[in-house]
Parts: C-alpha cells; sequence; structure tokens
C-alpha cells in the first residue's frame, strides 16, 4: 500500500499539486488539519484516517505500506506516527520546502527539500496513470463508514459536548473564512472529528511549538496577515495563559470570534492512565488537571469582546453564525465536563470499532 500524508500547507497551489499527484497515482491522501485538505471533498482524500487507524491491524493484515509520500509540516495524529513507526515503509519520502529536521521516527530514507508544488508538477508528466487499487477503495469505504458512526452517535447525543463543538465549527464556517486552532484538544478534536464540507479551509496552528503560550497572539497575527474573517478554537487554560492579548483583537478589521472550551483544566491529560491512579485527587488533579474554578464574561467585558456563553447545541449554531457577520471581537464559552468528555471519546470509538 502506497500513501500521501500531508501536514501544513501555506497555499492553494500546494494542495492542488497534491491532488493531482494523488489522481495519477490513485493513492490514498491523509490529510492533518492543518493541511487545508481536511475539509475538502475528494474520492481520494481519508478524512478520517485517524480514526481509521484505531484498528490498523485490520488494515495491515490485507495491505502492509511499502512506500509514504509525505508533504508539509508535522501531523498532529499521534495514530498515525504509531501506525508508520510499525510499519517502517521500505520507501519513506519526504518533500519540504526548508531544511529543519522534521522526522520524529527516524524512518525517512528520502527526503527533498522543494516546494510541494515544483516537486508535484516536475514529477507529473514523467508518470503514468495508475488505475484504482483494492486498498483505495477499502480505504474510501471505511471512511465513508467512520463518517456515518461519528454522524449517528452524535444526532443522537443532544448536549454540547466538546466534540459536537469542534464538528459545528467545520460545519458552519465558510471558505471566505480563516480557523485557528489551539495546542491541546482543540485541534485533536477538530482533526479527528471535523465534517467536510468541500471547502478549502485556510487553517493556522502552532503545531511547531511546545506548551499553549501565545495562542490568541498567534491567532490574531494570523488573523491580520489573513485578512479575513476568523475563528479560534481554544482551551481554557490556553486562553488564561494567554489573556492579555485579547487586547490585540481591537486592532482587526474583519470579525474575530474566540470559541472557548471551558472544561476547567487541562482536559488532554485525562486521556493519561495516572488520570485513573487511586489517589488522582492527590496528584492528577493539583499536577495535571489543574482545575481553576474561573469563567471568561468579565475577561471579554475587560477587552470590549462581546460573549456569549450557550447552553444547547442549537443556541451554539445560531450563535455562531452571527458574529461571523458583525464586526465587533466575539467571545463564546462552551463550558464543559473533562471526565465527561473522555467518556465521550471512549464511548464514540467503542462505536466506530465495531463498524
Amino acid at each position: 500500500m502506497s500513501i500521501i500524508a500531508v501536514g501544513k500547507l501555506s497555499n492553494d497551489e500546494d494542495r492542488n499539486a497534491v491532488l493531482s499527484l494523488s489522481e495519477k497515482l490513485n493513492w490514498p491522501i491523509f490529510p492533518d488539519i492543518v493541511s487545508g485538505l481536511r475539509s475538502v471533498s475528494h474520492p481520494n482524500i481519508i478524512h478520517y484516517f485517524d480514526q481509521v487507524l484505531l484498528e490498523p491491524e485490520i488494515l495491515t493484515s490485507h495491505f502492509p505500506v511499502d512506500t509514504l509520500l509525505y508533504f508539509g509540516g508535522r501531523i498532529t495524529s499521534k495514530r498515525f506516527y504509531q501506525f508508520i513507526e510499525k510499519q517502517k515503509p521500505q520507501n519513506y519520502i519526504m518533500v519540504l520546502g526548508h531544511s529543519l529536521r522534521n522526522d520524529p521516527l527516524h524512518n525517512v530514507t528520502l527526503r527533498i527539500k522543494a516546494r510541494t508544488s515544483h516537486f508535484a508538477n516536475s514529477i507529473l508528466p514523467h508518470l503514468k496513470q495508475n488505475q484504482e487499487t483494492d486498498y483505495l477503495d477499502y480505504l474510501r469505504n471505511t471512511n465513508k463508514a467512520t463518517e456515518n458512526v461519528i454522524t449517528d452517535f452524535l444526532d443522537n447525543n443532544k448536549e454540547l459536548t466538546e466534540i459536537a463543538t469542534a464538528r459545528i465549527i467545520s460545519k458552519r464556517i465558510g471558505q471566505a473564512h480563516g480557523l485557528f486552532l489551539s495546542n491541546s484538544m482543540p485541534v485533536r478534536e477538530v482533526d479527528m472529528y471535523a465534517v467536510s464540507n468541500g471547502n478549502t479551509i485556510e487553517t493556522g496552528g502552532n503545531r511547531g511549538a511546545s506548551g499553549i503560550d501565545g495562542i490568541i497572539a498567534s491567532a490574531c497575527g494570523f488573523a491580520h496577515a489573513l485578512d479575513k474573517p476568523t475563528t479560534l478554537l481554544i482551551g481554557d487554560l490556553a486562553f488564561l495563559h494567554d489573556l492579555n492579548s485579547l487586547a490585540l483583537t481591537k486592532n482587526l478589521e474583519k470579525p474575530f470570534l474566540i470559541v472557548v472550551i471551558n472544561n476547567d483544566g487541562g482536559g488532554i491529560f485525562s486521556f493519561l492512565p495516572i488520570a485513573n491512579s487511586q489517589n488522582a485527587s492527590e496528584i492528577f488533579d493539583p499536577y495535571f488537571g489543574t482545575p481553576h474554578g474561573y469563567h471568561f464574561p468579565n475577561a471579554a467585558a475587560m477587552f470590549n469582546l462581546d460573549y456569549y456563553s450557550p447552553q444547547t447545541i442549537d443556541e451554539f449554531e445560531n450563535i455562531y453564525t452571527e458574529p461571523l457577520l458583525q464586526n465587533n471581537p466575539t467571545l463564546i464559552e462552551i463550558k464543559s465536563n473533562r471526565y465527561d468528555n473522555i467518556k465521550l471519546h471512549r464511548d464514540l470509538q467503542a462505536k466506530i470499532k465495531t463498524k
């Protein structure tokens, strides 16, 4: 099996080049959320590849990976790297437009320094048109089945959860808008569960930096350079770490919408084994969960942001679309429970495994 994996790409020329290459080779595309391809409707894009890899043995027992063609920056999915590390493809070809290292597994067999579009356009005339393969057909069917399971599961769960928030944003955001994703759970929620709405959404994130510092400032810079209405999806700790950067929102000329998921601490750490330890209240909560007890209406008032705190999915959908039509920066606070969130993830992934 041969795969095209795509991390951060910065323009449509590179994205279109990847699509053209995939069509010529008839290789599936595994797109990271910041690639700009995750939401594009294309038969070769496996939008839910991270969830497909919940049971990688089923895939590789029939179709072991021999070639990986990798474009762009780091991929968010940990399961993807675990999958590739076990497969150790004979040909691991990485195409990057810079000299910085991007090989966390130390498995790259050939590195090419070139822009994605330059590389693809150079080799396309020399490639023969490949026929569709059994593994491409299998991945398409599995991707569609996974999407159906996620849709049915969330349709039967009417609560405004972290997964539902990510999915609604991906469904409602338009092509004329930008999306910036904070580290920790926000980028993962959208990467795993976003819908493929057919639009190419310019998506940013601080995936090259460690930690959660400076997310609001980065998102403001992203929005200013993009010069489009922009949504920032951020967690509560990252929001608190960069609270003073809310002052930058007054300088933005296009609508800027902050959706902050407040689960009272570091939700991503609830997925670690230590969260289930017998003395979790003594060790996990103060040092990993770090509950703070804050809510954010006064922060919005201090920096002259409009503030909303929807309680239901319908409320959030109605509130989310309206501020994108206005110029005043807006803060939407989604209150969540990190323990409920991890249970929701596990229940949904158990459904996906039985699809």
